[in-house]
């Protein structure tokens, strides 16, 4: 059966939503300690370029401020 792009994309995106479903998701930021990816060699103003970039920064400060830092994942359907 031939299949369009948009339409395995929504079929993906439909698989995607149903083990959204089905889990609880969490996220996770790498961030390179320095830039030869060397063990024990830590480069700070590089780390602190990274966890600005990636709003972990911005995450505490909110945080700080008391609002919450977990909200709950709602179903809406996308089509």
């Amino acid at each position: 059966m031939f299949r369009t792009v948009s339409q395995l994309y929504k079929d993906q995106l439909s698989k995607l939503m149903i083990t959204l479903r089905n889990t609880n998701p969490n996220f996770v930021r790498c961030i390179l300690p320095n830039h030869e990816k060397r063990a024990g060699k830590i480069e700070a103003p590089m780390v602190l370029d990274q966890l600005r970039c990636n709003g972990v920064l911005e995450g505490i400060r909110i945080c700080r401020q008391g609002f919450p830092n977990r909200i709950p994942f709602q179903v809406r359907p996308f089509f």
